[in-house]
C-alpha cells in the first residue's frame, strides 16, 4: 500500500496547481490527471508483486481448480515417483511466463 501512496505523492505539486488554474475539480483532477501518472509510475512494482504472488502461493486453488501441489503429492505417494512434481513445476513455470508476458505488454502500452 505504501508504494501506491508514494506513487501519488511523487506527482509534482504543479500538476494540482495547474488543474486548479484550469478550473478542474479535485475529483476530476485526481481521476484524469494525477491517478494516470501515478499508475504509470507504480505499475512495474505492481506487476512484480503479482508475479511474486503467483510464485509464492498456489493461486490455482483460488481459481477453483483443486490444489495442484496436493494432487501431485497424492500421485507421487501412489506411484512412488518424483515425476508429478516435475510436471507441476513446468505448469507453474508456464503460468508465471505467460503472466510475465501479459504484464510486459500492459507495461509497454502504459509507458507510451
Amino acid at each position: 500500500m505504501q508504494r501506491y501512496i508514494g506513487g501519488i505523492q511523487s506527482i509534482d505539486r504543479g500538476q494540482w496547481e495547474g488543474a486548479k488554474v484550469l478550473g478542474l475539480s479535485k475529483t476530476y483532477t485526481f481521476a484524469r490527471v494525477i491517478f494516470p501518472q501515478a499508475l504509470y509510475r507504480v505499475f512495474p512494482s505492481i506487476s512484480n508483486e503479482v508475479i511474486s504472488l503467483v510464485k509464492d502461493t498456489s493461486l490455482i486453488y483460488i481459481l477453483g481448480v483443486t490444489d495442484i501441489l496436493k494432487a501431485a503429492k497424492s500421485v507421487s505417494n501412489t506411484m512412488a515417483s518424483i515425476m508429478p512434481y516435475l510436471y507441476i513445476g513446468i505448469i507453474y513455470l508456464l503460468i508465471v511466463a505467460i503472466l510475465t508476458k501479459i504484464l510486459e505488454k500492459i507495461e509497454e502500452k502504459v509507458s507510451i
